[in-house]
Parts: C-alpha cells; structure tokens; sequence
C-alpha cells in the first residue's frame, strides 16, 4: 500500500505517484486485510507507525494489478488508565500505590521511550519530572515484549506538596498529576480539521482513605459532557464511602479527524475538562 506520511502531507485523494513518500505490506487473511509496517519492531500487525496514519492508503494487488484505496484508520482506540490507591495522613502525605495500563498507540510510545532510555534510572527520572512532591519506588513494567497484552506499570509512591490547608480546612484537587491543566483548542476560528491521528480514551480511578478526624466538607458534583453523534465525551464522578473517597474520570476522543465545524464542540468539551478536573474536595479537621 501506498502512503503519503504526516509530514509529506494529504494525498490528492488520485493515486499520483509522485504524491506518495512510503511503502507498507499488507497481508489477506480470509476475508480480512492486515497492514505489515516494519518502521518498528514493537508495532503489532495491523497497526501502523504514527506518521504512516494519513487516513487512507492506496492498495495495489500485485496478483491482479488492481488497485483501491484503503482507509487507514486504527480499528480500536488508544487506551491509557491511571489508577491511584492513596492513604491521606494528618502530615498531608499521601502513601500507596499507582498502577498505569497503556495499550494501541499509547501503549507504543511508552515502549520507544523505555527502550531508548538508558536505564531504569534514568527513565525513572523522567516520569518523575513535572510531577511536584512525588516520590516512587518498586517500579515494576510488565509485557514489554508481548505487544498483545496491556503495557503495565506498577509502582509504590509517595506524594507530599499536593494537599493545602487553611485553618481546620484542607484542600485536595484529587487527580494529582494526571489533570489536564490547559485547553490546547483556544482560537477563536479554526480553518482546517484537527487531526488526532488516532482516537484515544483516558480513565482516571483515584482511591483515597482520609484520617478518621477528617470528614468532607465540600464535594464536586460529577457531570457527563458529550460531542454530537457520539464523536466523543467526558465524565467525571465523586463516591464518599466512610473515610474512603473515589474519584473516576474518562476521556474519550471518538474520531481521529475533526471538521473545523466540529472545532467548537472540541473546544468546549476540553473547556469543561480543565474546570471540571480543576475542581477541589475540601475536608474539614474535627476540633
């Protein structure tokens, strides 16, 4: 199959052959086609690198010399979870365990990074950097080489800086580091699609036990945010159990490619992300 990359540019949309820059195989299996990129050793079959993601290929059968073209588009989503188990104490440190699930185009960047760190130290290093106050160890990656199952990193940790205080009351923005601080859609008119490249998805579970003197004061209200025709949406939702609080928050981006009619509702969807993952528990201490 013929390929025009991210960088060369959008085909035509006519198989011109000075258009194309790349080459990949694809294999029949039944009735069923399979892309074959070799660009890098951890891509599964059917999965193509991210620059060879141009939304439509340009399939030459060499049995018949025929030809159509082929839509590029990855099948499922890229997938990343975060799931945080935390115990708050009365210092306002927060101790336990992060677990971290990466699959499809995710799960392919977190591998080329690992593998082209120079070790775990230093890899380490960098998933530390730009996270305040976080402190980790008994780092632990799983199926780094069985590209079929989930990409799993465990870890113990220790957070300190992330947790204020004001007289009897403290203050708790609870998805830590993995909020999204900034909407990246801020023009006011947009003229060409955005292009993901792929659809992605973003799950957040966060698990905290609070100390027995504590009891919430304020708790957020959840809400679900939805694009037209399920091109996409965002939920976020707060359980208080006893001393335990959960917080469970996904991100799901439908469609790789977006229309700039389509841009406003992207823009407002991610607006809503940034406030709502902003949002505050606030606990009051029992005099």
């Amino acid at each position: 199959m013929l390929i025009s990359t991210r960088k060369n540019g959008e085909h035509p949309g006519y198989p011109l052959i000075s258009a194309f820059n790349n080459v990949i195989g694809v294999t029949e299996i039944g009735n069923h086609l399979y892309f074959l990129d070799a660009t890098d050793k951890d891509l599964p079959a059917g999965m193509l690198d991210y620059e060879n993601l141009s939304h439509q290929g340009f399939y030459i059968n060499l049995k018949n010399m025929s030809g159509k073209w082929l839509s590029t588009e990855p099948e499922l989503p890229s997938e990343k979870i975060f799931v945080y188990n935390m115990t708050l104490d009365k210092e306002h440190k927060l101790t336990g365990k992060i677990n971290q699930y990466a699959k499809g185009y995710a799960a392919l960047h977190l591998r080329d990074k690992y593998r082209t760190t120079n070790n775990q130290t230093e890899f380490i290093k960098g998933f530390k950097k730009d996270k305040t106050g976080l402190e980790i160890s008994n780092y632990q990656i799983d199926n780094l080489d069985n590209l079929d199952e989930l990409l799993t990193e465990t870890m113990d940790a220790v957070i300190e800086d992330n947790v204020e205080e004001a007289g009897n009351m403290v203050y708790f923005t609870p998805l830590l580091f993995e909020r999204t601080k900034e909407n990246l859609f801020k023009l006011e008119q947009r003229k060409f699609p955005v292009d993901f490249a792929y659809p992605f998805k973003e799950s957040y579970r966060i698990t905290v036990n609070f100390p027995e003197d504590y009891e919430i004061d304020k708790l957020p209200k959840g809400g679900i945010y939805k694009l037209p025709e399920n091109n996409g949406n965002f939920t976020i939702n707060y359980v208080a159990e006893g001393k335990t609080l959960m917080v469970k928050s996904t991100i799901s981006v439908n469609k790789s490619l977006y229309t700039p009619d389509e841009y406003f509702d992207l823009q407002a969807l991610f607006k809503a992300v940034v406030e709502k993952q902003a949002e505050q528990i606030v606990f009051k201490k029992k005099a």
